[in-house]
């Protein structure tokens, strides 16, 4: 009988364990791989909802859990985050001994275990790579595609950022964006389910918010946060505010919107289950905020965007996003831009240049058909 392959998947946050979701599901159902769950960041926070609870109601059996982060709204702490982090991934990788690792995105947690793996030699797979997203974000994204024997990326704007870089053709792949999986296959709530899931009424225009801090302006997020809130008051919205991730400045965020409330129509989540979050932005009338969702996600909803601020800068986007600066002028007036009918309208043929729904599976099938032989362990620069 083959032996099993096992694949350690690593999941740190509400959004990205969404977006991976569909690929555990197929994972778990493979008889020829061995799903290894480690659970760290925000799911173990009672403050982020302790979210871990979600991956247990789905049925996913948890491998390993690694507390790692360090209380605080710094940059100090958030770097201790990623030192703690690493300690655990090595003891978790140690008990587990995985055949492979399995990373996303641009996080730290991210970064400490795709190092802790490397350094114990474990081949790495780094899923949606090669992006460009700002501040310490996208230095981090890179560091970790350094660090990683199998790149995903989701389109071929990645791919060759990632050969300019020196890495090598053989080592990357186009698949897709694993977060456009749910988008496109995910059953919604209609509107009159989502508004007594939520407590808000989705027949009224309204704003879902989604800002969180930037690293190099952190000290300014509480401003920020009240420039947005003082813009939809302004124009009188509703709005759903979803809670920022665990960065500088995610304290402040988050007093701002306490400082705000009763002021605008709003419901206040720490966290929402993937298939309630795609709903809403499903009969959304637009997303405000500086979160990738609105790039990646929102164009295959033709859901238009506002984005705020340097968080997202650079990164590869179609016509659903308007990009504006901090101020509640600059927010209002691109809010306004984005609830215009003539706007909307031209979204109709929107598409997203992040993939087509189907990268999960071309993910599972390399994994499962790749040699992890010593030669893909031996990386070597292109240029």
């Amino acid at each position: 009988m083959t032996q099993r392959r096992r694949v350690a998947i690593v999941t740190a946050t509400r959004a990205e364990y969404g977006y991976t979701k569909r690929l555990m599901e197929l994972m778990r159902n493979d008889p020829l791989l061995e799903l290894q769950l480690i659970v760290s960041g925000t799911h173990l926070l009672k403050e982020f909802g302790y979210t871990v609870n979600l991956i247990e109601q789905d049925g996913f059996p948890i491998a390993a859990k690694v507390s790692m982060i360090v209380s605080g709204d710094t940059a100090v702490s958030h770097a201790q985050s990623v030192a703690v982090g690493m300690t655990g991934f090595i003891q978790a990788f140690d008990m587990l001994q995985p055949d492979l690792v399995l990373v996303s995105g641009d996080r730290g947690e991210m970064l400490a275990a795709t190092v802790s793996a490397a350094y114990m030699n474990l081949p790495v797979g780094h899923i949606q790579a090669g992006e460009i997203s700002g501040n310490i974000d996208g230095i981090t994204r890179h560091a970790i595609s350094r660090f990683a024997h199998l790149l995903f990326t989701a389109n071929t704007d990645a791919a060759s950022r990632l050969e300019r870089m020196g890495e090598e053709k053989k080592r990357i792949f186009v698949t897709g964006a694993p977060m456009l999986d749910g988008v496109i296959h995910e059953p919604k709530l209609g509107q009159t389910e989502l508004s007594a899931t939520i407590g808000l009424d989705f027949s009224k225009p309204t704003a879902v918010v989604l800002f969180h801090g930037e690293t190099l302006s952190a000290n300014g997020s509480y401003q920020h946060m009240i420039s947005l809130l003082q813009a939809l008051q302004q124009l009188s919205l509703q709005a759903l505010i979803i809670n920022p991730n665990v960065d500088p400045g995610s304290v402040e965020i988050q007093r701002a919107i306490q400082d705000c409330e009763g002021r605008l129509v709003s419901c206040v989540a720490p966290n929402l289950e993937r298939r309630v979050f795609l709903s809403a932005l499903t009969h959304a009338a637009v997303l405000v905020g500086n979160s990738s969702c609105g790039i990646i996600e929102a164009p295959a909803l033709q859901l238009p965007t506002v984005n705020i601020g340097n968080r997202e800068r650079g990164r590869l986007r179609t016509r659903n996003v308007i990009d504006v600066e901090h101020g509640v002028e600059s927010i209002a007036k691109g809010v306004q831009q984005a609830l215009d009918p003539k706007f909307k309208a031209s979204l109709t043929d929107c598409v997203s240049p992040y993939g087509d729904g189907r990268s999960s599976e071309r993910i599972l099938k390399i994994i499962k058909e790749i040699s992890l032989s010593q030669e893909l362990l031996d990386k070597r620069l292109a240029y």
